[in-house]
């Protein structure tokens, strides 16, 4: 079992530069990867986008990836504004000739002025700095995922402990089912003698309108059907493959299951137990939505 949230950072020193590569994940629905790269690393994004579904299966995954030049050795050459230059020339003229002054226009003026001057770099990606980001890649992708393994871990012995209580809820409610059934069965006799109809209390019709009554308020399917959700829910956690949708159904199933018995129980006991069980639902519910 493991979490969606996760980090790893690696880096590598080279000759001429440094790479670094930092990986993030957080919740998410689907497995969504989003770059934020430099310009030179742009061409293996699609090379990205293969190899990490081998270690993320959900989640929202953040690649940030820092190239910094540590020489000048990859300049290529200097590139120079001269449509630029011109207009600034022109333009310092005119505020001489404005201010009526006679100074001269001197060549920093016109370079400190704006980004005349542009230096070239080389964009081209070498194979072997390719290998070398691709390595960081697994590397940070690796130290991420055990960060979610581990997070994972932690995860599921709270699940497990939540499921336990729950059971032990769901235990409870299940044996007072019998009382419940019968203090339905007496509310309606009740309600018949204090209409008066006491001799009607035998007869054929009554005990009909008495097994309509206890069916639709009998709650036996529900916890049949907890108990299964519970099983399942656990069969889950201890698995090893990526569950975390599978895990949100049955939290789902659980508390429709709960809410239904609910609305159909007529007990303060199981009413009590009901709340409970909703209170501990709600923080599956919650944690829930960490599992890849």
């Amino acid at each position: 079992m493991k979490s969606m949230t996760g980090y790893g950072s690696a880096k590598k020193e080279l000759k001429n530069f440094q790479i670094e590569l930092n990986i993030k994940s957080v919740n998410g629905r689907f497995l969504e990867l989003r770059f934020h790269m430099p310009k030179e690393y742009v061409a293996i994004e699609s090379e990205f986008r293969r190899i990490l579904p081998d270690f993320f299966a959900r989640g929202t995954i953040d690649i940030f990836c820092n190239r910094k030049v540590k020489t000048s050795n990859e300049i290529s050459g200097v590139e120079i504004n001269f449509g630029l230059a011109d207009k600034i020339h022109k333009e310092l003229q005119a505020l001489n000739k404005r201010l009526k002054l006679k100074s001269e226009i001197h060549l920093n003026q016109i370079i400190s002025s704006a980004p005349v001057l542009k230096v070239k770099e080389e964009v081209e990606l070498s194979k072997a700095e390719r290998g070398e980001v691709i390595s960081l890649l697994k590397e940070s992708a690796k130290l991420c995922l055990a960060e979610r393994v581990r997070e994972g871990q932690s995860l599921k012995k709270e699940f497990l402990s939540l499921l336990s209580k729950l059971s032990d809820e769901v235990d409870s409610v299940k044996s007072l089912k019998e009382i419940h059934n019968l203090e339905v069965s007496q509310r309606l006799k009740e309600k018949i003698k204090n209409k008066g109809l006491v001799e009607n209390i035998d007869d054929i019709k009554f005990q009909q309108e008495l097994f309509f009554w206890t069916e639709k308020s009998d709650i036996a399917e529900e916890i049949q059907r907890l108990e299964e959700h519970i099983r399942n829910y656990k069969n889950l956690l201890l698995s090893k493959n990526s569950n975390g949708k599978k895990i949100d159904f049955y939290t789902q199933e659980l508390l429709r299951e709960i809410n239904t018995i609910g609305s159909k129980s007529q007990s303060s006991k199981i009413t009590q137990h009901v709340v409970e069980a909703k209170g501990l639902i709600e923080k599956l519910k919650e944690q829930a939505q960490n599992i890849e």
